[in-house]
């Protein structure tokens, strides 16, 4: 978790530094379209497409606004959810010490900031354009954060029969299932993350003769 965390602060804070952002898809076409719409004395507005309102959405947002977004650029930010969630309090969530409201933060508002909600069903590169859902958003620049999926490193019947905390959905079941677990049960923690163990270990409603095992 935290190498994933640290990965996508890095990689924000790549694309701040220097011209206040340095776009990671870029075209020869849409640096000529600009050309020319400056010829003409014309100011053309970038769209900087965010996939992702995750960490490394986030801290770009945080970097470009109130103040830093260039006077040609506005910004879509398309996530599957209305709020970013701190995923590494999901263990929390899971356990039932914390509830949901724990875990949202509102995304940033601000005039030039536009939110689409759905899930991405393809990037098409050559057309510069994203797919969310049944709809098409046209990018000049495009910034990729949609985050990362369980790993079980090999071991076997983990994918089959485990229950994640890698999203809030996954944390709410995940939460059900242990507080209905019943007396003498034994919950296994696969390639157990420290935040993993803590899950089982903090879980708020124990029964009876609660036991805790690392894979």
């Amino acid at each position: 978790m935290l190498s994933y965390i640290a990965f996508h602060i890095f990689l924000a804070t790549i694309l701040i530094n220097g011209n206040l952002y340095s776009p990671i898809l870029k075209s020869k076409n849409n640096r000529e379209k600009t050309k020319m719409h400056e010829a003409k004395g014309e100011i053309h507005m970038k769209n900087l497409v965010i996939l992702g309102g995750g960490y490394g959405g986030m801290r770009v947002l945080q970097r470009l606004f109130p103040n830093q977004l260039p006077n040609d650029v506005e910004v879509t930010l398309i996530d599957k959810a209305p709020y970013h969630s701190l995923k590494t309090e999901f263990y929390a969530l899971a356990a039932g010490t914390i509830s949901d409201q724990h875990v949202r933060v509102a995304f940033p508002e601000h005039p030039r900031l536009k939110i689409r909600y759905g899930c991405v069903k393809r990037i098409d590169l050559e057309e510069k354009c994203v797919y969310v859902d049944d709809q098409m958003i046209a990018y000049d620049d495009l910034i990729v954060g949609l985050g990362c999926e369980d790993k079980y490193h090999g071991v076997p019947g983990a994918l089959e029969h485990t229950y994640s905390i890698q999203s809030i959905d996954a944390s709410r079941a995940t939460y059900q299932t242990l507080n209905n677990l019943p007396a003498h049960a034994t919950v296994s923690n696969c390639r157990s993350w420290i935040k993993r163990s803590r899950t089982s270990k903090r879980a708020k409603r124990k029964p009876p003769g609660f036991k805790n095992h690392l894979i």
